[in-house]
């Protein structure tokens, strides 16, 4: 009911009725507006948790079929691990996975089309080094991100300011290959290099190192594509070295010449560059790859944090993992971190510098610390088979 004033009423009564209509009216208001500003702020929080955070795109392109389909496989299965691990831990990444076939032509056609149409900023890749040279200038030129797990070959180093590789140098396996000759007391060698800048780099380390205590009877290169290597294979052993060194392209290659250096009736030790370190070397070798050596990435699964990786392998792909597994798996973890710090992968200027700044990351394939080239440096394995694997060497 509203409030009725006499004409004999006071001003002071009446001023002070308005005030208190007034001051009640304000306070209606108040309210009114700071509950709009609770639903509004309510709608956001909703709206928030109801769209879910930005997908970011990675690609990723290996080798799933050819002479080299295996490592592609492990690279593969190495990203899956990292991206379920992501995914746990709130950060989406959805992986454009494509097969380069291990072969440069392929590889640049790829690399175009994860770039153009699926738009990604950060491609991990390749596995083999004459692919990863073919598309360096096309990510360099397109600021992409290009991270290779596997590739070995030296020029990688000067191949651009956005290429980084979570794999060890050459010079760590041609190091580890003389001095596992040093050991066996081995003083002179006959080497098989192959027609590829992988196989060149890794032939060129062995001959710096095994130099300081050895002697090559004979260097001979090869084409990885031929079949027949026995002519070679002749020459060399007529020279009577006490050991061999091959600088391969493949495994498949590796086990050829093997398998026809033992048919040929040599009997001494075979040490082959990394290349050689999958199932298809065994495979093509057959009994004659009992007893041969084979350089690998170290990869040590009884201790944290590779323990724990090899569980979530096993389980997932009811094998043990490798280097190269692991080598994949950190170099995704290493970008989704640096696409964390730099607020999503648009920025890849900031991402590459992140990288860069990247010290003693202990990730499940070893310690890393990119050098000014984007390098790491890390242990090298030898690795022999027996009874149908690769064990470690006694």
């Amino acid at each position: 009911m509203a409030r009725v004033f006499h004409s004999g009423s006071s001003l002071k009564q009446l001023l002070a009725y308005h005030e208190a209509v007034n001051t009640k009216t304000n306070k209606i208001l108040l309210w009114i507006f700071g509950m709009v500003a609770i639903a509004a702020l309510l709608l956001a929080v909703s709206k928030g948790f109801s769209h879910p955070p930005k997908q970011i795109r990675l690609g990723l392109m290996v080798p799933l079929s050819g002479n080299s389909a295996s490592v592609g496989e492990r690279i593969r299965n190495g990203a899956q691990i990292a991206v379920a691990d992501l995914e746990r831990n709130g950060q989406h990444i959805s992986l454009i996975i494509e097969d380069d076939k291990g072969d440069s032509p392929t590889a640049v056609s790829v690399a175009n089309k994860l770039i153009s149409s699926d738009r990604v900023r950060i491609i991990i890749g390749t596995a083999k080094s004459d692919p990863m040279l073919a598309i360096a200038p096309i990510t360099e030129k397109n600021k992409i991100i290009l991270i290779s797990p596997t590739a070995g070959a030296d020029a990688i180093s000067s191949a651009g300011d956005y290429v980084f590789r979570t794999i060890e140098l050459a010079d760590g396996h041609g190091k580890a290959a003389a001095e596992f000759f040093s050991l066996k007391n081995i003083r002179t060698a006959g080497m098989f290099v192959a027609n590829a800048s992988n196989a060149q780099s890794y032939g060129n380390a062995f001959v710096r190192h095994f130099s300081e205590t050895g002697t090559l009877t004979a260097t001979s290169t090869y084409n990885p594509a031929d079949a027949d290597f026995r002519t070679i294979i002749s020459k060399i052993i007529s020279t009577h070295p006490q050991a061999m060194y091959l600088g391969v392209a493949t495994a498949k290659d590796a086990g050829l010449i093997v398998k026809q250096s033992r048919e040929l009736g040599y009997a001494g030790p075979i040490v082959a560059s990394v290349a050689a370190f999958a199932p298809e070397f065994i495979t093509t070798a057959g009994s004659a790859a009992e007893g041969a050596y084979v350089n690998a990435p170290s990869f040590d699964a009884s201790v944290s944090p590779a323990l724990e990786f090899n569980q979530k392998y096993r389980t997932r792909f009811g094998a043990d993992s490798d280097g190269f597994a692991a080598n994949s798996y950190d170099a995704i973890m290493l970008a989704a971190r640096a696409i964390h710090s730099c607020g999503g992968d648009s920025n890849t200027d900031c991402i590459r510098d992140t990288l860069y700044q990247t010290k003693d990351y202990r990730g499940v394939s070893g310690t890393m610390t990119f050098d000014r080239n984007g390098d790491v440096a890390k242990p090298v394995a030898i690795k022999r088979v027996a009874g149908g694997k690769f064990v470690d060497a006694q």
